[in-house]
């Protein structure tokens, strides 16, 4: 059955639920290709879910904001909204940046209903999408070799999270047994370890033919570029061992069921949040400390950001003309008039008005202020 029209049939049995907009929420980035991605992905959903109020909003350096997307499908006649974290798995901005700016909303619209989702985590239909994107890798190599002889190395965003971090652990091992990989090795693109570097070269020295690279990310961006070229750099330094990239999991008809399956079970009080394991809310070896930590937005300074960039002109310094000291005055006559300045063009030169001679002078910008030390 078609996931979509299941949700919509769902919806219509909740009394009262059928009404409910929805709020995609994503990170946002200063990759014009991550933010194209997301937008069709929004499309995507929009036309499986028909007659559903579907908008879209950042957290972070784009636009719309999430209130900006809030604001737009109230605008639209939605009386409760649900807010889904358009990320593939819990770890700050889910716990505590995207909570925070829906409690702001929510006390800014006392009469709407607001229900915030779960992120995508380890959906199986995600697990079918890695498993095709794995497929087309193989696909473009002209060779043929096992699976057992591959080492598939996962990728992850990397978090301050240890759960969210071992999801992707957990993914990796689920992948190997599932597709009968010989090895599998789980590095992360920035702030756990190891780095995508270390773990290529580590995955190298395994002993296997090929190295299959998937990046465990939704849409491309910088960070997947520099997965990508990481790979290029392994094929150069290891050219007896095969590598193949991976597609990360981009803009697809299951990412989006998964949206709107997250949607739905928001509204009706079921998001299964990552709480056993959460660091905030249980003792973790290590994050003791973080126990009970209110919810906080770490964002704010990049909300929409390249909205203002482009709006706010850079203030241009003045400054005004140098005037010289009357003894460096006189000591520049003094030494001007020792020199014979008659093997420059008259072109090459400028008259300074510290002396009633022609002298050269270095080309500056118009803004900078001229001193001694710029005249040759």
């Amino acid at each position: 059955m078609n996931a979509a029209a299941d949700i919509a049939d769902s919806a219509k049995l909740v009394d009262g639920k059928a009404s409910y907009g929805i709020v995609i929420a994503g990170h946002g980035s200063r990759d014009a290709d991550a933010v194209r991605e997301f937008e069709a992905l929004v499309e995507i959903v929009r036309a499986r879910a028909p007659g559903r109020i579907v908008t879209h909003g950042y957290l972070e350096f784009s636009s719309p904001t999430i209130s900006e997307a809030v604001d737009a499908n109230l605008a639209a006649g939605s009386k409760q909204v649900a807010v889904v974290p358009g990320v593939l798995l819990a770890a700050r901005h889910a716990k505590n940046d995207m909570p925070a700016e829906v409690l702001e909303l929510a006390r800014r619209h006392p009469e709407v209903d607001f229900h915030f989702g779960a992120a995508l985590n380890l959906h199986p239909q995600l697990l079918q999408l890695a498993q095709e994107r794995i497929l087309a890798a193989e696909a473009q190599s002209s060779q043929t070799i096992r699976r057992d002889d591959t080492c598939l190395v996962l990728v992850g965003r990397g978090t301050t999270d240890p759960d969210a971090n071992g999801e992707v652990s957990k993914l990796a091992r689920m992948l190997e047994e599932g597709m009968g990989f010989g090895g599998v090795y789980v590095c992360y693109s920035g702030t756990a370890k190891p780095l995508v570097a270390d773990g290529l070269r580590a995955a190298a020295l395994l002993g296997f033919a090929r190295i299959i690279v998937l990046p465990f990310f939704l849409f491309d961006g910088v960070l997947v570029k520099r997965i990508y070229a990481a790979a290029d750099d392994l094929q150069q330094r290891e050219p007896g061992l095969e590598v193949l990239k991976a597609g990360y999991l981009g803009v697809h008809q299951h990412v989006a069921d998964v949206l709107l399956e997250r949607a739905r079970e928001a509204v009706e009080g079921r998001a299964a949040m990552n709480c056993s394991l959460c660091k905030y809310r249980v003792q973790i070896v290590g994050f003791e400390e973080q126990i009970g930590e209110p919810q906080r937005a770490h964002h704010l300074q990049v909300r929409g950001l390249l909205s203002r960039e482009t709006l706010v002109a850079e203030p241009q310094a003045e400054f005004p003309p140098y005037v010289p000291h009357p003894i460096e005055k006189e000591s520049f006559e003094i030494i001007a008039a020792g020199r014979d300045w008659s093997m420059f063009p008259p072109a090459h030169l400028s008259t300074r008005s510290t002396t009633s001679i022609f002298q050269p002078v270095r080309l500056m910008p118009a803004s900078a202020p001229f001193c001694a030390a710029s005249a040759w």
